[in-house]
């Protein structure tokens, strides 16, 4: 325990050090080679980390969402991102194609399963961490970002322990045992209230309008925080059917690098389809 709270509180202090990168070239830089990490994990988790085509146009891949969203002009990632998605999908088909025909004889087979798990959660990779560096060249981006990391660690944090103190019905047991409906809600509730507190802080501070809005920051607080708990959960699935524990051992007590981040990426997601869309903030 005392190691998962050291460790935790080491990804906190360099989740706030980004704060001071934000606007510099080291930031997308450091965005994908957390992406390419959690990718490396994926890849091994699904089997095709040893697919020569799969996995090399997946780390690309993986790598090309924060670099794009850092270094195209702005605006333009996203024009980039639905032809380079197809072009990366059809490669997987490809290599999929190909392992089933004759091109692989001395091979075992790629399996469907293996080249739709790996298209997919690369994709939700690259959007996500893509997402993020996009999210802080806006404006208000240094501000907005810690919120990403708010949602996603003070939930997982204080659903654990409320669920430890006052669990007694289980969430999902079948994706992950431990978790209760009262460590979801206790997680929520908790995660809202600092949401609320960080955001009028720092609304006033910036002098942002949308951020001193009570009643977006508590919507928003609430919503973040079951997409965090769902990104967890959508993970642990994916490590239950494939009969491990953690991703990888990167960090001591957490597992592997998509581990920690698994509820980063979800969150990620939700703000960046908040800024662009609906144009919240």
């Amino acid at each position: 325990m005392l190691i998962r709270i050291i460790v935790g509180f080491g990804c906190g202090l360099f989740a706030l050090g980004l704060t001071f990168l934000t606007g510099t070239p080291a930031f997308p830089a450091i965005f994908a080679v957390v992406s390419v990490w959690c990718e490396f994990e994926l890849l091994r988790c699904a089997g095709t980390l040893r697919r020569p085509l799969t996995a090399g146009a997946s780390f690309l891949a993986a790598a090309a969402g924060p670099l794009a969203a850092g270094f195209a002009a702005d605006g333009a990632s996203a024009g980039y991102a639905l032809p380079a998605a197809a072009v990366y999908l059809l490669i997987i088909a490809a290599a999929y194609t190909f392992s089933v025909g004759a091109g692989e004889k001395e091979k075992p087979r790629l399996t469907l399963e293996q080249s739709a798990v790996t298209g997919f959660f690369t994709l939700y990779l690259s959007l996500a961490f893509g997402g993020i560096v996009a999210i802080c060249r806006t404006g208000e981006g240094r501000i907005i970002f810690p919120m990403i990391f708010i949602a996603a660690w003070c939930t997982d944090v204080f659903a654990y322990f409320s669920g430890y103190f006052f669990g007694k019905h289980k969430l999902i047991p079948l994706v992950s045992p431990k978790k209760t409906v009262e460590g979801a809600i206790g997680g929520t509730l908790i995660c809202t209230l600092i949401f609320v507190v960080y955001g009028l802080v720092a609304g006033v501070a910036d002098g942002s309008d949308a951020l001193v809005n009570i009643l977006l920051l508590a919507l928003l607080g609430v919503l973040s925080s079951a997409v965090a708990q769902a990104g967890d959960l959508l993970m642990s699935a994916l490590k239950r059917h494939y009969g491990i524990k953690d991703f990888g051992k990167s960090l001591p007590g957490h597992g592997g690098f998509l581990d920690r981040f698994d509820s980063v990426v979800a969150v990620s997601c939700v703000f960046y389809l908040f800024l662009t869309v609906f144009s919240v903030f």
